[in-house]
C-alpha cells in the first residue's frame, strides 16, 4: 500500500515519509519530523473487534498490533521491548489460530467494551441577545430559528440546557411551564460556592446520596431532583426549550450608540455555564461528555473576560498590540495623542478564560464558539478554551449568513457508512459523528522521544 492509501486508511498524516538516520540529519531538517491523526477518521472502513480481543503488554500496556515481533506463541512488545505470552486461540475448525490483532490490514482497530455511560451527553446552549447592525431583527430570529432547528437533530436521550445573555446572565428553569429563569449580574465573576447558594442547589454528590431512598430512576438519581430544573432530555425539553427560544428579545439595555459599546458578559454566562455544569454533574463528570455551544454576537465589554472598555473612544486590543504585549523590550514612552488599548484586560482575561479552561476539561465538557460579527469578539482571549477542550469555532459575518447556518448543521452530521464495513453500517445514522470525553495516550518505543 502507498503512502496516500495508508494515510488515509490510519489518518496519519507524517512530515516525512521515514525517520533520520542521525542527529546530524534531524538538525538539517528544514520541517521538523511531526504527525497529524485524525481520531474519528472515516475514510475507510474500520475492523470492529469485542473486548476479549484486547491483549495488552504486561508491562507498559501496550495493545497487540501487527508491528510487534511474534514467534513460538511469544510477542515481543514495540514499545517496551518486553516478552508476552500469546493466548491459546482457535479457529471454527479447531486448528491453532493467531489474534485478530495481528493481520497485517488491522493497523487500525475499534474495540467494542460493551461498557455504556451511566448520563447521556450533555448539550448545553449558550445564546447572546445582544444584536447590532442594520438587520437586527432579522438576524436574531434567524439565530432563533436555527437553535430550534438543532433541538430536532440531537439524540432523543441528550440532555439539554440553555442560558441567554447581554447585560445580565438568565439561567432558564426547563421544568416550569412559566418561563422562569434566574439572573445573574453580568459584571460579577461567581463562584462554584456563590452559584450553588443563589440557586439553591447542592453539590450532585449530596444529591445522589440524598436521593437513593427514593423512586427516581435513571438520569434523575444522577443529577439529583433540583438539577433537573436545569438539564432534562431534550423528548422532555423540546416544547419548553422551544417556547424559551421564541420569547427571546434583542437585549435593548440603555446606552449611548454613538460613544458607547453595548454591555455585554460573554465571559461571565461561560463561567456560569461551566460552574452550572460542575455543580449538577458532580461526581458522575467522568462517565459523560458533551458540548458547551456558546453563540457570540460580539466583544465582552463586561464582567469577568471583557477585553475593551464599553466607551468607543477606547480602542479594541490590534494583532500588533498582542505581540507587542508578549515581547519583553522596554519601549520609551510615547508622546502620541492617539488612544491605545488597555493591554491589562488582554491578560487578565487570559488569566479568566483558563480557570474557566480547567473547569471544563474535568468535567470532560468541549466549548464551542459560533460566532456572528463584523468585528472582532475576543476569539484570541477565548481560544484557550476551545482547543484545550476539543471544540470547534464557527466565524461568520452573521448568524444569518449562509456560512453559519450550513456549518451549524453540520456540526450534527449523523455517522455515515462506509463502504466495506457492515458491523459499523448498520448503526449508521443512528449516532451523532463526535466523540465524547475522549483521552488521547501516545506510546513510543525506546529510541523515540516525544517534544511538545
Amino acid at each position: 500500500m502507498d503512502f496516500e492509501g495508508r494515510e488515509d486508511k490510519d489518518g496519519v498524516r507524517l512530515s516525512w515519509s521515514s525517520l533520520p538516520k542521525s542527529k546530524l540529519q534531524h538538525q538539517r531538517n528544514v520541517i521538523p519530523m511531526g504527525a497529524l491523526y485524525t481520531p474519528l477518521n472515516d475514510k475507510s472502513p474500520i475492523p470492529l473487534l469485542d473486548q476479549n480481543s484486547i491483549i495488552s503488554c504486561r508491562s507498559c500496556r501496550a495493545v497487540l498490533s501487527p508491528f510487534v515481533q511474534c514467534n513460538s506463541g511469544v510477542w515481543t512488545c514495540s514499545v517496551c521491548s518486553t516478552t508476552n505470552q500469546l493466548p491459546a486461540l482457535v479457529d471454527e475448525q479447531g486448528q491453532p489460530a493467531l489474534p485478530l490483532n495481528l493481520n497485517q490490514e488491522f493497523t487500525t482497530v475499534e474495540y467494542q467494551t460493551g461498557r455504556l455511560a451511566p448520563l447521556p451527553p450533555v448539550f448545553f446552549y449558550v445564546v447572546d441577545t445582544i444584536f447590532e447592525g442594520d438587520d437586527v431583527e432579522g438576524a436574531f430570529q434567524q439565530l432563533k430559528e436555527s437553535l430550534t432547528l438543532s433541538l430536532s437533530l440531537l439524540p432523543e436521550n441528550a440532555l439539554v440546557g440553555f442560558i441567554s445573555f447581554g447585560k445580565h446572565v438568565k439561567i432558564h428553569d426547563l421544568s416550569s411551564n412559566d418561563n422562569l429563569s434566574y439572573t445573574f449580574n453580568g459584571n460579577k465573576q461567581y463562584t462554584l460556592e456563590k452559584l450553588q447558594s443563589s440557586l439553591g442547589l447542592i453539590s450532585s454528590g449530596l444529591s445522589v446520596a440524598n436521593s437513593k431512598g427514593s423512586n427516581d430512576s435513571g438520569y434523575e438519581q444522577l443529577i439529583g431532583n433540583v438539577g433537573k430544573r436545569f438539564l432534562q432530555p431534550v423528548t422532555i425539553a423540546e416544547y419548553q426549550l422551544t417556547n424559551i427560544i421564541e420569547s427571546l428579545v434583542v437585549d435593548h439595555f440603555p446606552h449611548n450608540e454613538y460613544s458607547q459599546r453595548p454591555e455585554r458578559a460573554t465571559g461571565s454566562a461561560i463561567n456560569i455555564a461551566s460552574l452550572l455544569l460542575k455543580t449538577i454533574l458532580g461526581s458522575q463528570h467522568h462517565a459523560t461528555g458533551g458540548h458547551l455551544m456558546v453563540f457570540i454576537a460580539g466583544v465582552c465589554t463586561l464582567g469577568p473576560g471583557k477585553i475593551v472598555d464599553s466607551l468607543l473612544k477606547e480602542p479594541l486590543r490590534s494583532h500588533h498590540d498582542i505581540i507587542k504585549s508578549q515581547t519583553t523590550t522596554i519601549h520609551a514612552p510615547s508622546t502620541s495623542s492617539v488612544a491605545k488599548s488597555n493591554m491589562s484586560l488582554f491578560k487578565h482575561a487570559k488569566l479568566f478564560y483558563e480557570q474557566v479552561t480547567k473547569t471544563l476539561v474535568s468535567l470532560g465538557i468541549s466549548c464551542d464558539f459560533f460566532i456572528g460579527s463584523y468585528d472582532q469578539v475576543g476569539l484570541y482571549e477565548m481560544d484557550e478554551v476551545c482547543y484545550k477542550t476539543g471544540g470547534s469555532v464557527v466565524l461568520s459575518d452573521s448568524f444569518s449568513t449562509a456560512i453559519f447556518k450550513q456549518s451549524f448543521v453540520k456540526f450534527f452530521k449523523k455517522s455515515e457508512s462506509v463502504e466495506g464495513n457492515e458491523e459499523q453500517n448498520a448503526d449508521a445514522g443512528e449516532y451523532l459523528d463526535m466523540g465524547f470525553n475522549a483521552t488521547l495516550e501516545v506510546k513510543t518505543g525506546v529510541d523515540l522521544k516525544l517534544k511538545a
